[in-house]
Formats: C-alpha cells, structure tokens, sequence
C-alpha cells in the first residue's frame, strides 16, 4: 500500500505554479478551474494507486509528482 506525503490538492497547486508563467494576469476563475480539474485527476489517480491490482507505473507517476511537490512547496 502507497503511503501519501501529499494529497492531490497541494499537489495541483504546485503543478500549476510550475507550469504557469509568473507574469501572466491568469483570471482567477480560469485558475480555480485548472487546479480544479488538476485535483480531480490527482484524486482519480490516487484511487487508481490505492487499488493493489492496478499497474505499479501509477504508484511511481504519483511518488513522482510527491517528490515535485515537496521540492516546490
């Protein structure tokens, strides 16, 4: 079994931090709504990584963006 460090919402907002230019003038609803979406597909992956019998490629893509996470919070 997976033990999480992060849950998908810290990790959405990192991902979108990185991949966002700084500089731009994002509106905030197009924002909330990207790390919206974000998080629901982190969710899904995180259910995907709790089932044993799922391919342990999903549990590495996860331990990944953990690692991105923590080295970005």
């Amino acid at each position: 079994m997976i033990n999480f460090e992060h849950y998908p919402d810290e990790i959405a907002n990192v991902l979108y931090n990185l991949s966002c230019d700084m500089d731009s003038k994002d509106h905030e609803e197009t924002k909330q709504d990207t790390i919206n979406q974000l998080t629901d597909c982190l969710y899904y992956l995180m259910a995907i990584c709790e089932n044993e019998y799922n391919k342990d490629y999903f549990r590495t893509m996860y331990k990944c963006l953990e690692t991105i996470t923590s080295t970005n919070n």
